[in-house]
């Protein structure tokens, strides 16, 4: 069997970037990529020079930069001759890059500079449940199996046919956490933010001293009894930067500070029984690389874990991620999760797989793995188009599109949101615990964290280049 995928590019488009997508085309089915600096008989892709194939086998594409949808390959269809006139290329690269989103107007975001999904491309077209990339893979993986006899590397373990990933946003765990270290004069206020801050304080002591419910929302333990009764670890991440701090956003960023032995006690036990602690990046982390590296070093620190992951608050990755997730790759974190809709579940950049961006102005692969989140809580828990009463339902449709897809995601169920023990949020824990149990008779899912995915990936993609070279 072929263990190595020959491809040409016509040297009027041979670009990084054309070779990106090309790679992330051909490493997500499981093939090793060569390029060929010819035409050859043993040329598997010609793209851009579809007049020039020598074998009837060879799979050939045309260049035209703009294409985006094919509606047959989206439906199912698996016609090789489809691709004679569908640059299949172009338009995964388009997806992945968010072209189809770029010139939406300002009335398309949110107030945090974020891009309504029921302003989206994918939306407009029909694909909000769908991942389109994932659809046009799994098109070529299928035209490569029927030209050619090649040995993929699987995706995913044995026996499984999707990954979920199980995360939690910690924004609020703690409901009086300014008054555990308030201050008569805390440092890095302006005048207005302190007023305001004393308004908080002193409705914060009333509202306790009344209802006396000050760990109404310390549920971590539950939410790891709940996933482990099914054998599930899933991914915390916690903010090292709290809303008092330098550099944070006062109105914006979390209220606690880890820097307490109740979340010293709580890492122990996340440490101790498999779960994994990310950091949850501060609201203005996207704007300074010093800023992040900050963060994580207090997280490392007090945690006493080696961070390998991050989501930002508020999805706030930048309006420049490559930029963004540069500043990553310095600080040496291996994964993010921050590219995703925040009004309604759906796929930021219509894939659902893991994927490395590429910076066009600078010519290269950003090698921090993003891993698309596809829902989340409050998606369907404070979305009138869903509502509370439909949100398992419309959860188990989003599940089921995805896993029959073959996806690669991750679901966003914020600690105080996933347990019953909370009044307030009672519903929104009995929808999750319900999603957990929906995904545990699913034995062809593997439930997992984003840890121990990012490790096996890591451990298929060396298997994948290994193979290739000859070595057993």
């Amino acid at each position: 069997m072929n263990k190595q995928f020959n491809y040409y590019i016509s040297p009027k488009i041979d670009t990084m970037y054309h070779q990106w997508v090309i790679k992330f085309i051909l490493e997500s089915v499981g093939l090793k990529t060569n390029k060929d600096i010819e035409i050859n008989e043993n040329t598997h892709l010609i793209y851009g020079e579809p007049e020039s194939s020598i074998n009837e086998a060879t799979i050939c594409i045309p260049y035209q930069a703009d294409d985006l949808l094919n509606e047959p390959i989206l439906a199912g269809s698996f016609n090789k001759q489809l691709l004679s006139k569908f640059d299949i290329i172009s338009a995964i690269g388009n997806f992945l890059m968010d072209t189809p989103n770029k010139n939406k107007t300002k009335r398309c975001y949110d107030s945090h500079d974020r891009l309504n999904s029921l302003n989206s491309f994918q939306y407009e077209k029909g694909y909000q449940d769908k991942p389109i990339v994932n659809l046009y893979v799994n098109y070529l993986k299928e035209v490569m199996a029927n030209s050619f006899d090649f040995d993929f590397i699987p995706l995913f373990p044995k026996g499984k046919k999707s990954v979920i990933i199980l995360s939690h946003d910690v924004d609020d765990p703690l409901k009086y956490a300014m008054l555990d270290s308030y201050k008569l004069f805390p440092e890095n206020l302006s005048v207005k933010q302190l007023i305001l801050y004393h308004i908080e304080a002193v409705k914060k002591t009333f509202e306790k001293t009344i209802k006396k419910d000050k760990d109404i929302y310390w549920v971590f333990e539950d939410v790891m009894n709940s996933e482990s009764k099914h054998g599930f670890k899933s991914t915390f991440f916690f903010a090292s930067r709290n809303r008092f701090d330098k550099h944070a956003n006062f109105k914006e960023d979390v209220p606690y500070n880890i820097d307490t032995k109740e979340f010293k006690s709580i890492f122990q036990k996340m440490n101790s029984n498999g779960f994994e602690i990310g950091l949850h990046a501060s609201y203005f982390a996207k704007n300074d690389s010093i800023f992040l590296k900050n963060e994580i070093e207090k997280l490392e620190r007090i945690s006493e874990k080696k961070l390998v992951g991050n989501r930002h608050h508020f999805w706030q990755i930048g309006p420049y991620p490559e930029l963004t997730l540069s500043s990553h790759v310095s600080n040496g974190l291996l994964y993010d999760s921050s590219l995703a809709f925040n009004d309604a579940p759906g796929y930021r950049r219509s894939v659902a797989l893991p994927y490395f961006l590429f910076d066009k102005n600078k010519e290269q692969v950003i090698k921090n793995m993003q891993i698309p989140t596809f829902m989340m809580d409050s998606n369907f828990m404070k979305n009138p188009k869903f509502g509370q009463d439909h949100a398992l339902d419309q959860a188990r449709h989003y599940i089921d599109e995805f896993h029959k897809i073959g996806g690669v995601g991750a679901i966003d169920w914020h600690v105080r949101t996933s347990s019953t023990n909370s009044n307030r949020f009672k519903k929104w824990g009995e929808v999750y615990i319900q999603i957990l149990e929906y995904l545990s008779k699913h034995e062809d899912i593997w439930v997992t964290n984003f840890e121990t995915f990012h490790q096996w990936m890591t451990k298929r993609n060396k298997e994948l280049h290994k193979r290739i070279k000859g070595e057993s």
